[in-house]
């Protein structure tokens, strides 16, 4: 059976605005010539944290006293000359496509905020393919709680079992499961590291959920396998 709809992650997912971020915090931490807390970081992925989540991480590992602004604005400085290049991920385009010629709806839930997740799909020129985008601000708790992907589904008039989570963080794919939503995980480079055994399938790029696999995983769970 076809879902009725497909709901997308943001960061990670749809561009590569993950590693992004982490580039700009190594490039940081390479800076004040101390090592990378990478296990810390991957921690916080798929989650909605504070734009400073990691200063304390730097302090704790230098013997001056940091300067949060500064520190602050060298990372945002890296990071915006990545996140201007960015366009979208392998498949990303292709899936839209697939999902138009299907009638399938498709949404956006981000644990990241509507100015950041609206910007950057204007950017990429991706906004307008999506029905509805949920973001931080619409609920009381982030990824990994539920909360983003049940009200995704609302919005869509739908069960979340009759809808198909794509994703690629354990946090991520770990609401949508809470969420009652089969999930497809895409793995990139960071979140490769992460535990994502309860993932309903795993796929090494968008380009690889076919129709086929969407209607399969919806048999799936209507059958309760």
């Amino acid at each position: 059976m076809t879902p009725n709809a497909l709901i997308f992650d943001f960061d990670g997912l749809i561009c590569d605005t993950e590693g992004c971020l982490l580039r700009a915090a190594e490039r940081v931490f390479e800076r004040h010539r101390v090592p990378f807390p990478f296990g810390k970081w991957l921690e916080v992925v798929g989650t909605s944290s504070p734009v400073n989540f990691w200063v304390p991480w730097l302090q704790d590992s230098v013997e001056a006293r940091v300067d949060e602004r500064e520190v602050l604005a060298e990372f945002d400085e890296y990071n915006q000359a990545s996140i201007v290049e960015l366009v979208p991920n392998d498949g990303v385009i292709e899936l839209l496509d697939l999902a138009d010629e299907e009638d399938i709806a498709v949404g956006v839930a981000s644990s990241s905020s509507i100015a950041w997740v609206g910007r950057l799909l204007e950017q990429l020129d991706l906004h307008h393919r999506f029905a509805h985008v949920v973001t931080r601000g619409d609920v009381t708790h982030a990824k990994p709680a539920p909360d983003l992907y049940l009200l995704a589904a609302k919005r869509f008039v739908s069960d979340p079992s009759h809808c198909v989570a794509l994703e690629d963080s354990h946090n991520g794919s770990l609401a949508a499961i809470r969420a009652g939503m089969p999930v497809v995980v895409v793995p990139n480079d960071l979140t490769k590291h992460q535990d994502l055994s309860h993932a309903t399938h795993t796929v090494e790029s968008l380009r690889d959920v076919t129709l086929t696999l969407l209607k399969d995983l919806r048999t799936r769970d209507d059958s309760g396998r």
